[in-house]
């Protein structure tokens, strides 16, 4: 019989699709943990989240309260699981190992000012979930 055929974007998508809580946050290598206590994201099969980022001490934050993401495509025309492209601009590397989630990113206010996110957030950004 023929196994049907993988599908690893669903499969990813599945994987992802639940309220994570954060565990560890950097920026440019600086812990900055103690400004996120409490943060969640949560990530929908309709490729949508929402966070609870407006409880975040540090504001701004690079997270909107809901959003949208796709699947980044590589250069030839495949879907890239391990990226994801947020709000239609922010390009995040996505590693999911077990039941812990790695967001990596670089954010640029210049890039992304249309987030409405303006002071202290642009620079490398991992942040990981569980």
């Amino acid at each position: 019989k023929n196994q049907p055929k993988s599908d690893p974007e669903a499969e990813q998508l599945e994987l992802l699709s639940k309220s994570w809580s954060i565990a560890t946050v950097s920026l440019d290598g600086e812990n900055v943990l103690q400004h996120f206590s409490g943060f969640q994201l949560s990530v929908n099969s309709n490729y949508t989240y929402t966070s609870n980022s407006d409880i975040i001490e540090r504001q701004p934050n690079p997270w909107l309260t809901s959003g949208t993401f796709e699947f980044a495509k590589n250069n030839n025309g495949d879907v890239d699981i391990n990226k994801v492209i947020r709000d239609g601009s922010l390009p995040i590397n996505i590693a999911i190992n077990g039941e812990e989630l790695t967001l990596s990113f670089t954010f640029d206010e210049a890039t992304h000012s249309g987030t409405g996110r303006i002071n202290g957030v642009s620079g490398n950004w991992v942040m990981t979930f569980n």
